[in-house]
Formats: structure tokens, C-alpha cells, sequence
């Protein structure tokens, strides 16, 4: 994890966290493992906002991170071209994507029965 996000999580500043790793993907969008960084830390901002209480914040979070495959799509279809095809980015659902997906759903019902 690159540094200011780690630093920003282990001092409890998410949100400027989450801006950190919302930057690393904006200036290397091609990059898996930065969409990876971006959805772990959205969901572990939304398991801190859900343990303290404050449902609203952690909603926020855990709906960001259910997009990030939607996002991922897009992507992969706007780079996709016939100019690009032999230097397709790997764009695609991983394991640990997969598990901050998972994870983000599971948030979301505990909101949803924490209400």
C-alpha cells in the first residue's frame, strides 16, 4: 500500500485515505493493483465507520466499492481499441477485488440490519 494511504489509515484519517488512493488511480488507471489499493481502502474505511456506529458514512463507502466492477468494465471497454490490442490492460475482477467486493456487500447488509 503506497505510503499517505497507509499513513492515513493508521492515523484514522479515511476519508483522506480514500482521497490518496482515489488519486493513485486517477494518474495510473491501467494499473490492477491501483484499483486494488483503491478498493481495499474503501472498504476499510467503511468497516471503520460501520464498527463506530456511524451507518451513514459507512454506506457511502460500501456503495463506492460495489462500484468499482462497473468501473473496472467501463475501463477495460473505452481501452479496448483497435489502436491498443496488443497492449490490453488486465482490467478484470481479482481475487483480492473480489473479497473487498464481498466484503462490501457484507457491510451493507449489516447496515441494513443494524437500522
Amino acid at each position: 500500500m503506497p505510503v499517505l494511504i497507509n499513513y492515513y489509515s493508521n492515523e484514522g484519517d479515511y476519508g483522506q485515505a480514500v482521497q490518496y488512493a482515489e488519486d493513485y488511480v486517477f494518474y495510473s488507471p491501467l494499473l490492477i493493483d491501483h484499483h486494488v489499493t483503491y478498493a481495499e481502502t474503501l472498504t476499510l474505511t467503511a468497516t471503520y465507520y460501520l464498527a463506530h456506529g456511524d451507518y451513514e458514512k459507512a454506506e457511502i463507502y460500501a456503495k463506492e466499492m460495489l462500484l468499482v466492477p462497473g468501473n473496472l468494465a467501463e475501463l477495460a471497454k473505452e481501452k479496448n481499441t483497435d489502436y491498443n490490442v496488443n497492449h490490453k490492460p488486465d482490467l478484470t475482477m481479482n481475487d483480492a477485488l473480489m473479497d473487498a467486493y464481498i466484503e462490501a456487500g457484507n457491510i451493507m447488509e449489516k447496515i441494513e440490519y443494524g437500522r
